[in-house]
This record gives structure tokens, C-alpha cells and sequence, in this order.
């Protein structure tokens, strides 16, 4: 029997108008819709491994652990899992993140690839030259990123990172930049790119 990491349980799943008003308070109605359809197969996958014996969570945090392997292993991207995790577990946004935190280090190889994808995304696709600021200014769409670079950016003995307003950006010097770019393999933005 082939084991599939990325499981797809057949048939349909009912989804409720009460689903879908839950999740169109943080999503679009066309995020919504489709993190339903993950969110339905995350839970078939969830349950058939539990029934089946092939996990057995011993523990609240292991089961929570869990449930955000399944969603992220549904293809739900990461940059909306932070928001999807404080909706379905009824949490505040740094509890999802904290949860969030310790499933990613609890199947650290299994979150790897899809972290580095989103990192690699925002410094190829997200990123702009602030020629005024001599800065090039990140628009960062997860904590768990920002989290990554001012952590990178302080063990690389790089230069500061910056908070310029509130929300999701940050801005770095060019050799803070450089140097994420080389530990994701993603491609610099030229300084005379228009986003």
C-alpha cells in the first residue's frame, strides 16, 4: 500500500452556511470556500488515521499538533493558517501563533519545504526597493516569517530590522536582504523593480 502524505478522502463533505459565515469573518468568500474543502479533507484524514490507529495523540497539545499537520498537509498555505488556527481552535491570534509554532517544531522536516516556499515567495514577490529609505521593505503576510527573519537577521549579525508602520511589512538594509535571499534560495528584487 502507497503511503500518501498528501491524503485525498473521496466524496463530498456537507458544509454549512454556519461553516461558511465562520470563516468569511477572516477570509473572502473565495478563501472561505476553499479552505472549507481543506479543512473537510484535513478532518477525513485526521479521522481515519485516529480510528485506524495509525496516530494515537496522547496529549491535548499532540492532538492540536496534529490537526495543524493535517491542514497544512490539505495544502492550507501558511499565510492563512495563523488566522485559521485562531478561528478553529477559538483562540487569540498569539495563542494560534504560539500552537502554530509547536506544530511546526513538532514535524519540523514535514514543514520545512512549505515554510521556505512562503519565505521564498515574499522576498521574490512581496518585496520592493525604498529608495528614500535605502531600504528594501518586505510585506510580510505571517508571524512566524517576520519572527524568522528579525531572528535570522540577529544570528546572521546582519543589520537591524526595521518596523517602518504598523502592519505587515518590515524594511531591511541591502545586506540583511542578501543574505535571507541566500538562505531560501529566492531570487533578489532589483532596486529599479516596480512592484
Amino acid at each position: 500500500m502507497e503511503v500518501n502524505d498528501h491524503m485525498e478522502p473521496e466524496g463530498t463533505f456537507p458544509i454549512t452556511t454556519e461553516h461558511r459565515q465562520r470563516l468569511s469573518m477572516i477570509l473572502s468568500a473565495e478563501e472561505a470556500e476553499v479552505a472549507l474543502q481543506k479543512i473537510a479533507k484535513a478532518g477525513a484524514s485526521e479521522l481515519l488515521d485516529y480510528c485506524t490507529g495509525r496516530v494515537v495523540p496522547a496529549t491535548m497539545s499532540e492532538l492540536r499538533a496534529n490537526r495543524l499537520n493535517y491542514l497544512r498537509k490539505a495544502r492550507i498555505p501558511l499565510s492563512q493558517l495563523e488566522q485559521l488556527t485562531s478561528a478553529l481552535f477559538q483562540v487569540p491570534s498569539s495563542t494560534a501563533t504560539r500552537l502554530i509554532r509547536a506544530a511546526s517544531s513538532r514535524f519540523a522536516y514535514e514543514w520545512n519545504k512549505d515554510f521556505t516556499e512562503l519565505l521564498k515567495h515574499m522576498l521574490e514577490e512581496e518585496t520592493q526597493w525604498i529608495p528614500n529609505a535605502k531600504r528594501y521593505e518586505i510585506t510580510v503576510t505571517s508571524k512566524l516569517a517576520r519572527d524568522w527573519i528579525e531572528e535570522k537577521a540577529r544570528l546572521e549579525a546582519v543589520s537591524e530590522v526595521e518596523h517602518p508602520k504598523k502592519g505587515a511589512c518590515v524594511r531591511v538594509q541591502g545586506d540583511t536582504y542578501e543574505r535571507l535571499c541566500e538562505l531560501v534560495d529566492a531570487t533578489m528584487v532589483s532596486k529599479n523593480a516596480k512592484r
